[in-house]
């Protein structure tokens, strides 16, 4: 039996600047080719290049056609690769950029049309890069940025909500009450 698992290569453009989930991601493909021994050096070379475009795919070239000059291309195409990968890691954004970045993302992030359960996890995924990048939120404050960014018909419903929610001590009774962070909204469309 053969099984060819479809994938979908990553790819590098000028608008791309998280270069270590890239090659992360490149390498993880490649280390299943040939029953998970990895692919040679030349193949992921060139796996490499049908993943740049724009810029990104300019210093590949650049860098492919010096060595195929000089013969390390094909005497040494791990080193050609390896040279490649410290080329684009160039291209990577300061802390400042990342920060500056995932804040403005959250910024600018609305619900509008989508379902709760589908704007749920896009929001999650900007809270997780603002923490991975070091300007996290108290939940109080992501839970007033929550309720800004669902929507007034939504805020009504969801402050309006109450509950039977856990104690705050262990063995405690339950409480009736409203939502007081994030992590306890119940994510459902208002009737």
């Amino acid at each position: 039996i053969q099984i060819k698992p479809d994938i979908t290569w990553p790819s590098l453009t000028d608008n791309d600047h998280d270069i270590e989930t890239f090659f992360e991601e490149l390498d993880d493909i490649c280390g299943l080719a040939n029953d998970a021994t990895g692919m040679s050096d030349i193949e992921r070379l060139r796996v490499l290049g049908n993943c740049l475009k724009q810029s990104r795919k300019k210093v590949y070239r650049v860098v492919v056609k010096e060595a195929r000059t000089t013969g390390t291309l094909l005497s040494e195409p791990g080193r050609v690769y390896d040279e490649i990968r410290s080329r684009l890691m160039e291209f990577r954004e300061t802390t400042l950029e990342k920060q500056n970045r995932v804040e403005n993302e959250y910024s600018n992030l609305v619900k509008g049309n989508l379902t709760a359960l589908q704007f749920l996890p896009l929001f999650e995924s900007v809270v997780s890069e603002m923490d991975i990048a070091g300007v996290g939120l108290s939940e109080r404050q992501l839970l007033l940025g929550y309720l800004r960014k669902v929507g007034l018909e939504y805020r009504k419903d969801i402050l309006k909500d109450r509950r039977l929610y856990p104690a705050a001590t262990a063995g405690g009774p339950e409480t009736m009450r409203s939502v007081l962070n994030l992590s306890l909204i119940h994510i459902s469309e208002p009737t």
